[in-house]
């Protein structure tokens, strides 16, 4: 059978390349699937990297995959379709007392994404990461039929589903845990910082009374000097958080500004008034708690701005007892380089890094740095301090980082690369991602 070609694209234009790919509407077309070929399945399509699309891969959208099957007031639980958006599950549940604890910033990331990029949320600190929400998955793989995983049944697959990147199969439903509503707005405070290792040392201070939080560093010029801890706690307000969503759509395929409006000469000023802003006009505010779930959900322009060739996010974990001397070394290219960041953020985390999974004790250190003529030898040294350091790097969101650096920095790379070939000795699942991480 011929499909169509469309051309696809990570979020930060990194990874792209012209697949196959087909949107089936029903059951019967979409477990239609030939053993004989490379398969996966494609969500909202938002990752940073090229987890949905590959060469020589079958694209399967699973975008009209859709629907709410059941909601257990009691249980606390809802059963929903793969292909389910944050913000079509927000706007059910928020009327009925109920959200999503974890769930990252852009409302039409989808159910399946959520689960195969295993995500985090604002407070990972307090909330974990989504694996911990989920309950039991529908999984299909076509040598295989549709399997039922739970963390009680085929304990191993589910593992190798939650963080697994698409790779087991597609995702056709799914049962999540959810969380009484907090309340519909926030009160946030924006607690000013001096540099990189006084935002760590008040993030540690107060990260027990908050409901979410995490940092903004300003990392356009050579050394960050300023920066806020965005700390805040939900109110018991019905007024907000139960409306429409209100977001305009994110297209990593959309036409955009052939330069990078986010360059030195540019960010640098940009950010300056930006932290002179929060320091001086918004020391404290109350937001709408959509605006907390989902703080990119009006602004798509910002990542359109980074121009034609894009933007890399990287997100390393760092130790807590290698943080010093991280956030020293990193200074130091940094400085080297003099790349501007157009965001630099910091996050508290903790739980047991298992597989590839992007999670574990420490410090989530962020940045989005434009794609230049001299980022690969920047990022060439950050690969080096990263495995220095014991941190890792989310591969989720890693456009770049190689097969190499990765088995370097996760402990369990080979044997979650045995256990995939266990479970699928043919390797019918196969994206940019896992081409590029040899997985």
């Amino acid at each position: 059978m011929n499909f169509a070609k469309k051309k696809f694209s990570s979020l930060g234009r990194f990874e792209q390349c012209e697949s196959e790919w087909r949107e089936p509407d029903r059951y019967r077309d979409l477990l239609t699937m030939s053993p004989a070929r490379k398969h996966i399945a494609r969500g909202a399509g938002l990752s940073l990297s090229g987890a949905s699309f590959g060469t020589d891969s079958l694209v399967t959208s699973m975008r009209r995959f859709n629907r709410i099957l059941a909601f257990d007031r009691g249980k606390k639980s809802i059963r929903a379709e793969a292909g389910v958006s944050l913000g079509k599950l927000h706007e059910y549940l928020a009327p009925q007392g109920f959200y999503l604890p974890v769930q990252p910033g852009y409302p039409d990331i989808t159910l399946g994404g959520c689960i195969a990029g295993n995500v985090h949320g604002k407070n990972q600190y307090r909330e974990g990461d989504f694996a911990g929400c989920v309950q039991e998955i529908e999984l299909f793989h076509p040598a295989r039929g549709i399997l039922t995983l739970t963390p009680a049944e085929n304990t191993e697959l589910f593992n190798l589903t939650c963080g697994g990147y698409g790779l087991t199969g597609v995702i056709l439903s799914a049962v999540i845990g959810v969380t009484e509503f907090p309340g519909g707005r926030a009160y946030i405070s924006n607690i000013p910082t001096t540099g990189l290792r006084d935002t760590v040392e008040t993030l540690l201070e107060i990260r027990d009374d908050y409901d979410f939080l995490y940092s903004w560093n300003e990392m356009s010029g050579a050394r960050s000097t300023t920066g806020f801890v965005r700390a805040g706690n939900f109110q018991n307000d019905t007024r907000g958080g139960l409306g429409p969503m209100r977001h305009k759509k994110l297209d990593p395929m959309r036409p955009v500004p052939a330069i990078n409006l986010f360059n030195r000469l540019i960010l640098p000023p940009l950010n300056g008034l930006y932290a002179a802003f929060i320091h001086h006009l918004k020391k404290s505010e109350t937001v709408d708690a959509l605006d907390v779930f989902f703080p990119f959900a009006t602004l798509p322009s910002y990542f359109h701005a980074y121009g034609r060739n894009g933007f890399l996010e990287h997100q390393v974990l760092i130790p807590s007892d290698a943080v010093a001397g991280y956030l020293r070394a990193f200074e130091q290219v940094h400085e080297k380089f003099r790349i501007p960041l157009g965001l630099a953020t910091f996050k508290l985390f903790r739980g047991q890094q298992k597989h590839l999974r992007f999670t574990g004790d420490g410090i989530s250190f962020a940045f989005h740095a434009p794609h230049t003529s001299n980022l690969d030898a920047f990022m060439t040294e950050v690969d080096s301090l990263d495995v220095d350091h014991g941190a890792f790097a989310n591969l989720i969101k890693d456009s770049r980082i190689s097969a190499n650096i990765a088995r370097k920095q996760y402990p369990d790379y080979d044997s979650y690369r045995e256990n995939l070939l266990a479970h699928d000795p043919r390797r019918l699942f196969a994206s940019a991602l896992s081409r590029r991480l040899n997985l």
